[in-house]
């Protein structure tokens, strides 16, 4: 009924679809909307984000209560890197990460790491990390 919010235990989730032809919806729609969605737990962007930008992903890590993000599928216009992989280390409740084909070299997952495990505890505690075929990645 109208009017009626969310129970405290249910899972606010958004899936955007590949929108083929589309490259930059995403980058034009999200950080104009991601305000309106603070207690969104689950993002999918998967295949949505070939031209995913920086300041985009900076808008997603102002979702404060996300716990799953997948923003995998970047192409050659992305212009996503290692900044925007410590922009994501704000997301404190984020149990769920894929970043399937980033532009992501050792180094800047290395720094990543170090900003989130400076949380001594962190609760939740990240479960997944999906860095499938993040081609500078070595070790």
């Amino acid at each position: 009924e109208e009017g009626e919010g969310y129970d405290d235990d249910q899972t606010v989730s958004m899936a955007v679809p590949a929108l083929f032809g589309c490259v930059d919806f995403v980058n034009q729609v999200v950080p104009s909307v991601v305000h309106t969605y603070v207690g969104l737990q689950e993002l999918n962007l998967r295949g949505a984000c070939l031209g995913l930008k920086h300041e985009t992903v900076t808008a997603i890590s102002g979702l404060a209560e996300l716990r799953k993000l997948d923003l995998s599928g970047t192409g050659p216009s992305a212009t996503v890197g290692d900044d925007s992989l410590l922009a994501l280390a704000k997301l404190k409740q984020l149990e769920v990460l894929e970043l399937c084909c980033w532009p992501l070299t050792t180094k800047g997952v290395v720094a990543w790491s170090d900003c989130v495990s400076v949380r001594k505890v962190r609760v939740p505690p990240l479960r997944a990390l999906n860095l499938a075929d993040v081609r500078a990645l070595y070790d």
